[in-house]
This record gives structure tokens, sequence and C-alpha cells, in this order.
């Protein structure tokens, strides 16, 4: 019963305060569409991060007779199995390489009188960032330091540490984006219970005069900026909605970051996000009325 007293005071104050509710409520929609934007951008950009750290692969070269003798380059590969940071390797054979390589490349190639492509083996690491330090003890392998053409061991450094500072930078703007977002809604949320609070500060004066905790007093404004978030969030869920349809039918690789975070789950977490925002919004606002 008193549950259902707490709630409709706060539909009741939602509807005698309308034009600031609808504020609010478009401004937490408006937060929460752009936070599952950016929240599927972030998931897809930091497991692309992940795949790049993941290929990161280090190429260590032999010398043009490994190719054709097996039993060097069974010695080479107990020396590589003992090598740190390995997480699985294999051998490529000259003519596995030209078949890796674009189209273009491999009919420049054949153009040659020979194939020049090494024999190497390709080392899959546990961790990338230690990719220096398994370069560096494949170098004291006598068949790879000797390869013939340096480089001898290759790991694409220059590109793989650009790629991954970048998208570093890139989560943390889209981080520091969702955190000035929330913070507008939990202050456009405050000024809109303040207006309710203001309209009934005699109220709310009399029912601490008379007695009324806290809690009794707090908990139906909760509700209205709760109310008042869940409405945004469902308002964006929506608007997400259409435009996660229109993508797809465009193109369906538009909606891939969406369909890796997956859709009951962003569904509760922008739930959840509207409903702990107007909650919050309303608690900071009340501190100050409830001190009678």
């Amino acid at each position: 019963m008193r549950w259902r007293f707490f709630f409709w005071e706060a539909l009741a104050s939602i509807r005698s305060n309308a034009a600031t509710t609808v504020a609010a409520t478009v401004t937490v929609l408006i937060v929460t569409f752009l936070l599952g934007i950016f929240v599927t951008t972030a998931w897809w950009v930091y497991h692309y991060a992940v795949g790049v750290r993941n290929e990161v692969t280090v190429k260590l070269y032999l010398p043009e007779s490994y190719a054709t003798n097996p039993t060097q380059r069974g010695a080479v590969y107990n020396q590589v199995k003992t090598l740190p940071y390995v997480k699985s390797f294999e051998y490529v054979s000259p003519e596995a390489a030209l078949r890796q390589m674009s189209p273009s490349a491999r009919d420049a190639i054949k153009s040659l009188p020979s194939n020049p492509l090494p024999p190497a083996f390709y080392v899959k690491l546990t961790d990338a960032n230690q990719a220096s330090a398994t370069a560096a003890a494949a170098q004291h392998i006598s068949a790879v330091h000797n390869c013939g053409s340096p480089p001898c061991v290759t790991y694409g450094k220059k590109i793989t540490d650009r790629v991954l500072n970048t998208l570093k930078y890139i989560l943390y703007f889209v981080f520091g984006l969702m955190l000035l977002l929330g913070i507008a809604a939990v202050v456009l949320i405050q000024n809109t219970i303040r207006l309710s609070i203001f309209s009934r500060r005699r109220e709310i004066e009399v029912m601490k005069l008379v007695g009324a905790t806290n809690a009794f007093v707090r908990l139906p404004f909760m509700l209205e900026g709760m109310l008042t978030g869940l409405l945004g969030a469902i308002g964006a869920l929506v608007l997400l909605t259409v435009v996660y349809v229109a993508l797809n039918g465009y193109d369906r690789g538009l909606t891939d970051p969406a369909r890796l975070v997956g859709v009951p789950l962003l569904v509760a977490m922008l739930s959840a996000f509207g409903l702990l925002l107007g909650a919050f919004g309303s608690g900071i606002t009340l501190r100050r009325f409830l001190r009678v």
C-alpha cells in the first residue's frame, strides 16, 4: 500500500511539472541515445584493438637452403619452441608465403626468375606487448641471425603500435563524451526535481516537523526522477531501434558494433542507466531541502 502511495505521488508531481519533465525526459533520451551509440562503438573499438594485438605475428626468416632441408628446419623448430611468450607457430614455405600475398604482388613475383621469398616461421604470441622480447630472443637462433637478407626478424612494430595507440585515444575520447553527457543529464534532472520540490517546500517542511523521516519524503521524488529517466531511456531505445533497422537495411556492416554488444544487454544497460541517472539526480537535489 505504501509503495502505491509513493508511486501515485510521483506521478502527480510529474503531471504538475509537465513542461520541465518533458525537457528532462528529452535530455535523458538524447543522452541515452548517444550513450548507446558510444557504448557500441567503444566496445567494437576495444574488440578490434584486441584483434589487432592477437594478430601480431613475429616472422623469423631462414636462409634459402632451409626450404629444402627438413632436418635443419627441425632443429630451428625446437629452438623456436623455447622462445618466450610463444603461443603457437608454424613453418611457412616460400610457396605458401606467395599464396598469402595479394594477386598483384603474386603476379609481380611470378614475373621474376625465381621466388625471392625466404622460408620462415610465423610466431603468434601470448602477449603482444612482448613482441620485442620475443624478437630479441629469436636473434640468438643461429639460422635466424644469419638468414642472409636482413631484417631477419620482423613483426610490424611501428604499424601495430600506431594502430593500438590510435584506438586507445579513440576510447578515451568516447568515454570522455559519455561522462560529459551523463553530467549534463544529471544537471537537468536536478533542475526538474528542484522545481517540483520548491513548489512543495512548505509541504516538505510540515512533513518533517510532524516526524516524517527523510526516506519517506525522499522516495516520491526519487521515483519521479527514476520514471523520468526510464521514459527517456525507453525513447532512446525506440530511436536506436529505428536507426538500427535503417542502417541494417542500408548496409549490414554498419550494424556490426551493435551485434557485437548484443541487443538484450544494451537494452538492460540503457534502462538501468536511465533509472540510476534519475535516482542520482533526485537524491543530490533533495539533500538541501531535507535540512529542516
